[in-house]
């Protein structure tokens, strides 16, 4: 780099005033001597140069030669100019400092100051040289037609460096936090990283580290390994394409060539420095990606891999030249036609600081860090890092395309220094050469030349050499007041070195958008050593208009390698050229008697061409309501589609996005790259369009929305319907709006006219006129072509066709079987016949048509009781078309329709396809003989030939025996179908007037497990035929099949919409640290002393923590480690020595970690660690890292109670009854209906339990045994409990007798209740009917034996506690249908408000509900409203029959409630100025994130919870598009996750991105997540008893009859968890069962995501994590999958995390987060925040 750039600061340093006096002048001669005033010969001063040289490097004077250059004796840039200063003393001779590098041997040295520098002449050379013979062909000029840029401070688009280069940006700052991090550790590495100039131009940190490793497919483990310059040159590969509106798609398999010029390779050293950082996560073999990933050839060959471009594909490396040199080469490949399209560009970064330090270290960089071009205090050039890319295409071919054209280069060349003054030196008549080469390339004379982008590296030296060269060719010819203008980028950015020539190329390219050239910074006048005016140049210090010399801006740009690799391209502003002017044509004078025939059929030509050059709109203007245009949104993952779509919406609602036409935002879109999972919207004004994005965003559907997150395996095809399409308006709006149809239409009447002698384009335009049998058939076809050729033009096309019926025959002209003419012969033909047969029909000969639901099997068993019916269409599997006699069609259908199934005969006089047809058959073989059918260049599916597809290619089939079959025989549509569904076909495109074939198609292709295929109808009757028609192409694209979207607009301007965002991530090499010892891997250099201990030394910068440093180290000399008691005594310091030391004992060792500094030793860390046997004396039992924290049940738990209440508090017991009753069963206190009976609120005895200690404790009343209350409600508890309060001493003395034995528990029944009740409302004491109760005496308490006690209700399970029946609760909810009561948050909201408004219970959930009054309904709609913050209709209250189906209504309301944003739900947000420590939580599969609301309320008050709901994709792309929305709401940390179900996956998942990230994650709570013992057998067997077990429970849950056989379950069991869900809703659809569709979404989400928990595998993960864990997972579970039954030890979980705690919680996987066991929860978390809190920790950064 150095001096071959100019690059000589030591020259800089030493010149003396005398070197500067004639600088600056303009009269310096350019050889750099004055006049010579010495009486030396030649030779004399030959033989003094060879002892000075030879003793300047102490070598023989013998070695040293005269033609060989100085420097390759070892004189360097210093010796040369101490070597000027002896010449001068010695001759008188003054030298300027380019002496030595114009003369660089000792014989043209001693020659020019000898005899002086030869007569000055201008530039030899003259225009001719440029110009003469200048002839290039196409492809010689060379659009710029893209850019994209990251350039230091300049932001991340073309636009934004626009803005940094005209404000006088400077982007040199101090190094960044962070850069060379790995370095730092080494002592005198970080000393001479702090004591040195390491200012430069660095990129921001998260640009080098960062990458969105999911946009490029791309697994983090590689990415890891992945030079940051390829990282970033894939990026920018895909912005400069967005830029130039190529989509990258289209370019897959093309020829594109990549150019890339890259020098550096810093990250090989990351790379090696990470070598050995094991990762036991990784397999051993990701370390290869690191030779890949450091290679600078792959940075080219990775964009070609990923983008599957086949052009050349070269990394340039030629130093700081490299970037010119790619754009030169890619020129050429271009030109000589082995590339289409070529992208080139140039990459620098600074990963490593020895490269820079080594720069410093010579004096080459400036010290203020700052490059001064061609300024007199120019003092050394500054390191840069950045990239920019230009996509490249002939102009010829840009311009055919209408791309937008940035600019034209116009000519480049190359060339070496060659033997220069030293490998290093530059040689400034190479230099002069190249550009001479560049302007005769472009056929351009320098002397025009606006402005030059130099090299201009800032040094005194350097700068010169350049400018000479200039002068000498740009700077030639010219006026003095036309001075060449001179700049240079580095000023701005600094030296990006093989990437600077992309920040010179992006200077140029903007300032010509801009029309004005932004200044050169730093620039305090000229340097002394270039003569501006005689060389004609001009540094431009203020923002320049181009002056155009030449009438056209032309730019020259410079760059030159260290090693003399020297560059010069030349670049023009586009103009674009004049449109020719056709003259008038000649018209003879009205008199001239030459005005003849001939003369006016010329005229009628030229008024023909006329026309024709200015192009019919293929659409016409004159619609009332504006066309839809097509809005595609397209992404590699659906995540990143929704994304898309939230941000175009968000762009369209600002200002600009407000003000620009839709047409421009879709014209912009299509020329997106179209990736495979696609979404459209069809709209006609912003509205629109921002709803339909909004609904793509939210993954929901919407009017003109369609997605698809896949696309189609194979392509289309195309379905043309039969008879029974046509309609009386049918094409008429297409025909008048589009003239593609239009044109079609004409073209096909044409052919009918000559045919059947009537117009179908006048039946089409008439409203007055009726279809009959005949002429229906040629509209339907003429429509058929119409829309086929309306397709075609937008790209569409079939992959097969398939014609029912009379469909057949635009079938065989779309599929190449048949010339248009003959198919209207054939159409013509069989229409007139058909009509002509039919009028002949008497009333005897009618024969009826009959759709029936019945299969060929079932039609087929009853054909020989109706003798003379025949089957005519095999429309669909249960679908078949008859025809015959009408009695006995009529019979068929009544027989049908009394078996419940559906008939339908249909409106026809004749029987098509069956022997009815006979007697026309001859006559048409006749009209058809001479048809010409060729080979089909689609394939096609027969109707007429059962089960026969007919490849392309294949033999003509269309001949006059298949269509009198055609017409005779039956339709085999299902079959046709079937084979194509068969063969891989899912999408069904419909050409018809009306959509009618389509519905046989969904038979079929349901039939055939296909549950979704894609039905694409064209038009349909009263519906806007040309939004059909677009919303068919759009529905085509969505599913991945060719369409043109850039055909279906106009051409005119671009929205400036937001470009592709990509979400990146960081990702960089684990590793130690660098260190010139060994001290910089944990644990460290170690030494074994004589009395056993082991000592470590290692750098503090290498620990993360002091636990793992310990384990690390005892790992080296001890078998299976241990970690045990531990204390800390102070924290880890950032930086210094640590020291290790291990003293083994028996059963394993005590260790030490002390800070070193200097002589003193502080102790950081005490710890034990066990091997093998136990310790040999008793110790303090250590904590283990999976310890175990047992529940004790017979303890009553006080945590989470509240505070004892206080009759002086206000609160009644009433009211504090009530708080303890919802919290404990999990309603919200408005919610709970104080006079239906718990027992019907869903009390189980847990929950019983639960408010008895709570009221016991809380009341401060004595603990009774008392049996349950089957009937109470909280009302009359309430009353009990008031007595019980007012009656302590009473209700002690009936504890007491209990706990003595002496009497049983309390039976407080149904007469318990009603007296109670009726004594105290008749202000009676209610103490005897309590007492009686008892089975006690008030007055001699303990006189006798005790009744025998009422009986208990039984017992609760063993898994429950059991210290006595609840005062307030008895058994579980039954199983059956009947008196259900609720069991999650939305049913008991929903359950309440019915009884709160109607004063009744509903019963269980299942009950059917009575029927509500409008008033009624409206105040229960009103409070359902009120508390789920979202409307419930009216309709929805009305509409459900049960409490459980208006639940679903609101439990859909939760799920996307008002109060979520996007997916994240408040639960409770941060309070303002409040650093508590959130919790955030993860739903549960199939459930919403309310579910945690019960937790909530066990964690102190201000604790801030958010919920993440439910996103599309697999676990970690959910857990991906979580964390950007964590990082937002707290930052780095504390995080706190928290999950229960599939919800824990979430957390642990969403833990290991952040941990990675190195976010700190404080805690991971994982609720009864745990792993069967037994793995899920998927074997055929199994999977089709699941699917057995799954049937039982959907006929047990939603009472659906009927049960699918073993082949059905078996084909079921085969396909994939969507496809199983979608074909049993079908089915349960079909079954009439009313199930809600909420309810079915509901359960398809909960099915697809229990199987997704069910395979979940467990990964290692080092961080804290709590696993509560139940007893047992549910029945309901069990039943499903009974392995669940079993669950392994701890969860599973031991194995992977070392960091383990277990609460174990008793109760099944349903109850454990809810009331009361979320209690125990609760408690724990709350007291682990307390910790986190009293740490410091708070609110995120």
């Amino acid at each position: 780099m150095a001096e071959n750039e100019g690059m000589s600061p030591e020259t800089t340093e030493n010149l003396s005033t005398e070197e500067g006096r004639t600088a600056g002048t303009g009269d310096t001669p350019s050889a750099g001597v004055t006049t010579p005033g010495t009486e030396l010969s030649v030779a004399e001063l030959q033989e003094w140069l060879r002892r000075w040289v030879a003793e300047a490097t102490g070598q023989s004077i013998d070695k040293i030669t005269v033609d060989r250059p100085m420097e390759e004796f070892g004189l360097a840039s210093r010796d040369a100019l101490a070597l000027g200063g002896e010449i001068e003393e010695l001759t008188g001779v003054v030298l300027n400092p380019t002496v030595v590098y114009q003369h660089p041997t000792i014989a043209s040295l001693a020659d020019v100051i000898v005899n002086g520098p030869p007569e000055s002449t201008a530039e030899a050379t003259d225009d001719q040289f440029y110009t003469a013979g200048y002839a290039p062909g196409d492809a010689h000029d060379i659009a710029i037609v893209g850019l994209s840029t990251r350039l230091p401070g300049a932001g991340d688009t073309p636009e934004s460096t626009w803005e940094f280069l005209i404000n006088g940006g400077d982007a040199i700052r101090d190094l960044p936090e962070g850069r060379w991090a790995e370095f730092l550790s080494e002592p005198q590495l970080a000393q001479a990283v702090a004591e040195g100039n390491t200012r430069g131009g660095y990129l921001d940190q998260d640009v080098v580290t960062g990458f969105d490793a999911e946009f490029f497919a791309m697994s983090p483990v590689e990415v890891e390994r992945i030079d940051p310059q390829q990282r970033l040159i894939m990026e920018l590969t895909w912005e400069a394409l967005e830029h130039a509106r190529i989509p990258a798609s289209d370019l897959r398999g093309e020829s594109v060539g990549v150019y890339i010029g890259t020098s550096t390779t810093d990250f090989q050293l990351v790379a090696a420095m990470s070598l050995g950082e094991t990762d036991p996560n990784v397999p051993a073999s990701a370390e290869g990606y690191k030779i890949t990933g450091s290679a600078s050839s792959i940075i080219a060959n990775r964009v070609s891999y990923f983008y599957d471009f086949r052009g050349p594909s070269v990394a340039v490396d030629t130093a700081c030249s490299s970037t010119l040199v790619a754009v030169h080469q890619a020129v050429q490949a271009l030109r000589a036609g082995d590339a289409d399209v070529a992208l080139a560009g140039g990459v620098n970064m600074l990963l490593i600081p020895m490269t820079t330090l080594g720069f410093d270290k010579i004096g080459a960089v400036a010290k203020d860090g700052r490059i001064k071009a061609f300024s007199s205090d120019a003092d050394g050039m500054v390191r840069s890092e950045g990239a920019g890319l230009v996509v490249l295409k002939r102009l010829a071919d840009a311009e055919r395309d209408n791309d937008n054209i940035l600019a034209v280069v116009k000519g480049s060349a190359v060339n070496s220094d060659g033997r220069s003054n030293g490998l290093l030196a530059p040689n400034p008549d190479a230099q002069a050469d190249v550009l001479r080469r560049a302007y005769r390339d472009a056929g351009i004379v320098p002397s025009t030349v606006d402005y030059i982008e130099a090299h201009g590296t800032g040094t005194l030296v350097g700068d010169p050499l350049e400018a000479q060269a200039l002068g000498q060719v740009v700077g030639a010819g010219r006026a003095a007041d036309a001075p060449v203008l001179l700049g240079s980028a580095k000023t701005n950015f600094g030296h990006l070195e093989s990437g600077a020539g992309a920040a010179s190329l992006a200077k140029v390219i903007m300032a010509f958008q801009h029309d004005v050239l932004p200044a050169t910074i730093n620039y305090a006048g000229p340097n002394p050593y270039i003569p501006f005016e005689q060389a004609r140049l001009k540094v431009v210090d203020e923002p320049t208009p181009f002056p155009r010399y030449s009438g056209t801006a032309t730019v020259g740009i410079s760059g030159f390698g260290f090693g003399g690799t020297n560059a010069h391209v030349v670049v023009q502003e586009y103009v674009p050229a004049a449109p020719v002017e056709v003259s008038e044509p000649f018209v003879p004078d009205a008199d001239s008697d030459t005005l003849d025939v001939a003369s006016t059929d010329v005229v009628a030509e030229a008024e023909a061409v006329a026309a024709d050059a200015v192009p019919e709109p293929e659409w016409s203007a004159d619609r009332t309501e504006p066309l839809p245009v097509i809005l595609a949104v397209s992404a590699y993952l659906p995540s990143r589609r929704r994304r898309a779509a939230a941000d175009l919406a968000d762009w369209l609602e600002t200002e600009v996005g407000q003000r620009t036409p839709l047409v421009d935002v879709a014209r912009s879109l299509a020329r997106r790259s179209h990736w495979r999972s696609r979404g459209v919207v069809l709209a006609s004004d912003h509205a629109e369009a921002v709803a339909g994005l909004r609904a793509i965003a939210a993954g929901k559907p919407g009017p003109g929305v369609f997605t698809a997150d896949a696309p189609a395996a194979q392509g289309p095809m195309w379905v043309m319907a039969g008879f029974g399409a046509q309609h009386r308006k049918m094409g008429k709006q297409l025909y008048q709006e589009n003239a593609i149809f239009r044109r079609t239409v004409d073209e096909v009447d044409e052919l009918v006219q000559d045919e059947a002698g009537y117009s179908v384009r006048e039946m089409i335009l008439d409203d007055g006129q009726d279809y009959d049998v005949g002429t229906s058939q040629v509209g339907i076809f003429t429509i058929q072509l119409g829309l086929a050729a309306l397709l075609r033009a937008h790209g569409a096309e079939p992959a097969a066709v398939v014609g029912h019926s009379m469909g057949e025959v635009a079938g065989a002209y779309i599929s190449g079987g048949l010339a248009l003419e003959d198919a209207v012969r054939v159409i013509c033909a069989r229409s007139r016949l058909m009509g002509e047969g039919e009028q002949m029909l008497s009333d005897a000969d009618v024969r009826n048509m009959a759709l029936v639901e019945m299969s060929a099997d079932e039609v087929a068993a009853l054909l020989p009781e109706f003798p003379d019916v025949e089957v005519a269409v095999y429309a669909a599997p249960t679908n078949t078309v008859i025809g015959g006699p009408v009695d006995q069609v009529s019979a068929i259908v009544g027989r049908v329709e009394e078996a419940g199934k559906f008939a339908r005969v249909l409106q026809t006089k004749g029987a098509g396809h069956t022997s009815q047809m006979d007697p026309l058959l001859g006559e048409l073989a006749a009209e058809l003989a001479g048809i010409e059918p060729t080979k089909p260049k689609v394939g096609l599916y027969s109707t007429v030939d059962k089960e026969q597809y007919y490849a392309p290619g294949h033999d003509p089939v269309h001949t006059e025996d298949y269509w009198v079959k055609n017409m005779r025989h039956s339709v085999y549509f299902t079959n046709a179908v079937r084979l194509a569904v068969d063969s891989g076909i899912t999408t069904f495109l419909e050409l018809a007037p009306n959509s009618v074939a389509l519905m046989q198609v969904l038979g079929t292709t349901f039939a055939a497990g296909l549950p979704d295929a894609q039905l694409i109808p064209t038009l349909k009757r009263k519906e806007d035929e040309s939004a059909g028609v677009i919303a068919a192409l759009a529905q085509l694209y969505v599913h991945g099949h060719a369409v043109d979207l850039g055909s279906l607009v106009p051409a005119g301007p671009y929205a400036d919409i937001p470009r592709t965002a990509f979400m990146r991530k960081p990702y960089w090499p684990k590793m130690s640290g660098f260190s010139a010892g060994g001290n910089a891997r944990v644990p460290g250099v170690s030494v074994a002393l004589p009395d056993g201990r082991h000592v470590w030394e290692v750098q503090a910068a290498s620990v993360d923590d002091l636990p793992t440093l310990v384990r690390s180290a005892a790992t080296q000399v001890l078998a299976d480690v241990n970690p045990g008691a531990s204390i800390a005594h102070a924290p880890l310091p950032a930086g210094g020595t640590l020291v290790t030391t291990l003293t083994p004992h028996p059963g394993g060792a005590s260790v030490q970690v002390h800070a070193r500094d200097g002589a003193q030793f502080r102790l950081l860390f005490d710890a034990v660690v066990t091997s093998g046997a136990a310790l040999p004396v008793p110790a303090e039992p250590a904590t283990s890292p999976a310890a175990v924290v047992e529940s004790e049940v017979e303890v009553v738990d006080t945590a989470g109670f509240g505070d004892r209440w206080n009759p002086d508090s206000g609160q009644t017991v009433e009211e504090r009854l009530a708080l303890i009753v919802a919290e404990s069963m999990g309603y919200a206190v408005e919610d709970l209906p104080m006079e239906i009976p718990l027992m019907e609120l869903g009390l189980d005895s847990l929950m019983a339990m639960r408010i008895k200690n709570r009221v016991e404790y809380e009341f401060d009343i004595p603990q009774l045994q008392v049996s349950a209350v089957r009937d109470a409600s909280l009302h009359e508890v309430g009353k009990v409990l008031r007595y019980a309060i007012e009656h302590r001493d009473e209700v002690q003395a009936m504890a007491d007798q209990q706990a003595s034995g002496e009497s049983g528990a309390l039976s407080v029944d149904d007469d318990f209740v009603n007296a109670a009740k009726a004594a105290m409302e008749a202000g009676q004491d209610p103490v005897a009917a309590l007492n009686q109760g008892a089975g006690t005496a008030t007055d001699t308490p303990a006189a006798s034996e005790p009744e025998p006690a009422a009986p208990a209700t039984p017992a609760a399970p063993k898994a429950e506690p059991a210290a006595g029946a609840a005062l307030f609760g008895g058994g579980a909810a039954g199983s059956d249908q009947d008196n259900v009561p609720p069991r999650d948050a939305a049913e008991r909201l929903t359950y309440a408000a019915w009884a709160t408004i109607t004063g009744e219970s509903a019963g269980g959930i299942f009950d059917t509900l009575p029927i509500l009054d409008e008033d009624t309904a409206e105040k229960l709609a009103a409070r359902l409203t009120e508390r789920v913050g979202a409307e419930v209709t009216v309709d929805d209250v009305l509409d459900s029959e049960t409490i459980e189906q208006l639940a679903d209504v609101v439990r859909t309301l939760q799920d996307s409630g008002a109060d979520v944003d996007g997916f994240v739900r408040p639960i409770r947000a941060r309070g303002e100025n409040s650093d508590a420590v959130p919790v955030f939580v993860f739903h549960p599969a199939g459930g919403n994130t309310l579910v945690y609301e019960p937790l909530l309320k066990r964690l102190p008050e201000g604790t801030p919870m958010y919920g993440f709901e439910r996103v599309d994709g697999a676990i970690e792309e959910r857990a991906r598009e979580y964390v950007p929305e964590l990082r937002k709401l707290q930052g780095e940390g504390p995080y706190v996750l928290y999950g229960w179900s599939l919800g824990a996956v979430l957390a642990m998942a969403v833990a290991q991105i952040l941990r990675a990230e190195g976010a700190d994650v404080r805690l991971v709570g994982l609720i009864d997540l745990a792993i069967p013992a037994e793995p899920e057998d998927n074997s055929p067997q199994e999977r089709l008893e699941r699917m057995r077990r799954y049937q039982a429970f959907a006929k047990k849950t939603f009472n659906i009859a009927g049960e699918l056989d073993d082949d059905q379950l078996r084909e079921l069991a085969d396909s994939s968890e969507e496809e199983q869900f979608k074909m049993i809703t079908d089915l349960i659809k079909m079954t009439g069962a009313k199930i809600p569709g909420g309810v079915l979404e509901h359960q398809k989400t909960s099915w697809i995501e229990n199987r997704a928990l069910q395979r979940v595998q467990p990964t290692h993960y080092e961080g804290d994590v709590v696993l509560y864990l139940a007893d047992r997972y549910h029945d309901g579970a069990i039943e499903l999958e009974p392995r669940y039954a079993e669950r392994r030890p701890n969860g599973g979980w031991d194995e992977y995390l070392p960091n383990l705690e277990i609460v174990h919680i008793p109760g099944d996987h349903l109850q454990i987060i809810d009331e009361p066991r979320i209690g125990r929860i609760g408690t724990d978390l709350t007291a682990k925040l307390d910790r986190i809190i009293s740490s410091g920790a708070g609110k995120g950064s």
